[in-house]
């Protein structure tokens, strides 16, 4: 149940198939979160999405799972008082509070430790640009962390004061999703109906899930506000996101330019970055067979109007998947392949 794109996805892509059946493809899809959602299935832990599969296809990673109910935190917010959000928030806590304390009995890596559920990877702070492959000590936090990033020399002293804000080894780490911004939470009826996007849940103190959310909602005054409410979120920590996390943002962009250019003229050429060619390799995405097990041309769909076409998801994007009436996705393996060319629309 695939088609082909003429270039690689550069993002994460999300559709929703029947009403019934979520599919998440492309750059971050990894394994990780697939396993994390079995863990959380097999825990009875609500609401969560429940995993139903998970293949590769052209190096092209892909996630089915259950559709919750609701609709995002971020579209409803500001139809809300403050008081409203900051009630979601409180609530949203005390879902994690109690996941924790699941996740937490089946727990393997040293209480000690910052790092993913399994010890292998944490969590690049403060810009959140990547991970490191090892667990990583909270007594060794700040130095890690600064030699991982490059950064200006005017902007270094600031960069180790905003990561000893974040890590105390008198901070207990816990099961963190890590992602917790309002696109990530789904409302129905005034209530907390589902918790997405789990690929970055690990083992950190609440001060560094703070820091990673509020870094995600920094453009908004009034949500920072309510999260820094409803989670008792420290005021230096607020003032480390609102305040210096763009200057470090630009500061690791022109270091890494830099750095770039330094390559470049030591290899021999004349200090102009060339621009990557695009690799023409086709990336897979989903797309619907007939009732005879055929596959759909997905531009005759969309001009014929067919029951089932997707829009771009909860997400932002561009549609690139259909789904037919008679398309099913129950365990493995998956409907057949096919090739296809994705259009914008």
């Amino acid at each position: 149940m695939l088609i082909q794109s003429r270039r690689p996805l550069k993002r994460k892509h999300v559709q929703i198939l029947d009403d019934q059946y979520t599919v998440k493809l492309g750059p971050g899809v990894t394994e990780y979160e697939y396993k994390v959602l079995q863990i959380l299935e097999r825990l009875d832990i609500l609401p969560t999405p429940r995993p139903i599969d998970f293949f590769t296809v052209e190096d092209c990673n892909v996630i089915v799972m259950s559709t919750l109910p609701g609709h995002e935190f971020g579209r409803v917010a500001f139809r809300m008082s403050s008081e409203e959000r900051v009630r979601i928030l409180l609530d949203l806590r005390g879902f994690m509070d109690s996941i924790d304390r699941l996740v937490g009995s089946i727990r393997t890596v040293p209480l000690d430790s910052i790092s993913d559920l399994d010890g292998s990877r944490t969590l690049k702070f403060p810009l959140l640009d990547g991970f490191i492959n090892r667990p990583v000590k909270p007594s060794s936090f700040v130095e890690i962390m600064s030699n991982s990033t490059p950064q200006t020399p005017t902007l270094i002293q600031l960069q180790r004061s905003i990561l000893h804000t974040l890590v105390h080894p008198s901070k207990p780490t816990r099961f963190s999703h890590m992602d917790l911004h309002p696109g990530n939470i789904l409302i129905q009826n005034g209530k907390i109906s589902g918790i997405l996007d789990w690929e970055l849940c690990g083992w950190y103190n609440l001060t560094l899930e703070s820091f990673s959310t509020l870094n995600n909602v920094r453009f908004s005054k009034e949500l920072v506000s309510d999260y820094a409410t409803a989670w008792e979120i420290p005021d230096d920590v607020v003032r480390a996101v609102r305040v210096s996390v763009g200057d470090l943002t630009q500061g690791a962009m022109e270091k890494r330019r830099e750095e770039r250019l330094m390559e470049a003229a030591r290899n021999g050429s004349k200090g102009k970055m060339r621009r990557r060619r695009k690799n023409p390799d086709p990336v897979p995405v989903p797309v619907a067979n007939d009732s005879q097990g055929l596959p759909i041309e997905s531009a005759a769909l969309v001009e014929s109007g067919t029951q089932g076409i997707l829009g771009s998801g909860r997400g932002k994007g561009n549609p690139v998947a259909v789904a037919h009436p008679s398309s099913r996705i129950v365990g493995s393996p998956m409907i057949e392949y096919a090739r296809f060319t994705r259009k914008k629309y």
